[in-house]
């Protein structure tokens, strides 16, 4: 099995596509998260800038290299990102940064979107506020392009009032918009199915 790597940045990129979880941490957090990397053997610097990498190491006791190299990251590895919460010309020459102009972020990656197979995805209550903000979430999330006609789908729906032939007509088209973009091999199939 892969071990993941952690790489430590100085700047909150993306060097692959896919999908990033970036979340905001405190100094104690990303200097105890660089230890546990480097205890583990998994630690990688991308680090481009000495006065970095020293306070790293001072912080740490963690020798850093310096790497100005493009940052190559893999399926599942984490990142621990240090970025200067200014831009350094704001500050005079020769001005060495300390830990608190810093911001401080871990994230991971992956390389494609966690997407619930489409019957599970129509298993979920998909009128409850939280699966339709779920739902319209996963649609961005996966490149969607028209969420407006979706939209408008559920709400012609949900304004119906008598759970009939009209409600039941309406909830087919609103299911098949979400299924166009989820499992277009299923609504073909489908179709072609309903239609030859």
């Amino acid at each position: 099995m892969k071990k993941h790597t952690t790489h430590i940045l100085n700047s909150a990129m993306m060097p692959a596509e896919g999908f990033y979880n970036l979340r905001k941490i405190t100094p104690q957090a990303f200097y105890q998260g660089v230890v546990t990397a480097y205890n583990h053997n998994r630690l990688k610097s991308w680090i481009g800038y000495k006065q970095n990498a020293e306070m790293i190491t001072e912080q740490t006791g963690i020798p850093i290299d310096i790497c100005r190299d493009i940052a190559q990251i893999a399926d599942g590895d984490s990142m621990l990102i240090m970025k200067l919460s200014y831009r350094p010309e704001q500050r005079a020459k020769g001005y060495r940064a300390a830990t608190d102009d810093f911001e401080y972020y871990e994230g991971v990656y992956i390389e494609r979107a966690p997407i619930p197979a489409f019957h599970d995805l129509m298993s979920m209550d998909i009128f409850e506020p939280s699966a339709q903000r779920f739902i319209k979430d996963l649609y961005h999330l996966t490149g969607g392009k028209n969420w407006d006609e979706v939209e408008r789908r559920r709400i012609v729906l949900a304004n119906i009032e008598d759970i009939g032939e009209e409600w039941h007509k309406a909830k087919k088209e609103y299911i098949l918009a979400l299924q166009y973009h989820f499992d277009f091999d299923l609504w073909r199939e489908n179709y072609y199915r309903e239609n030859s």
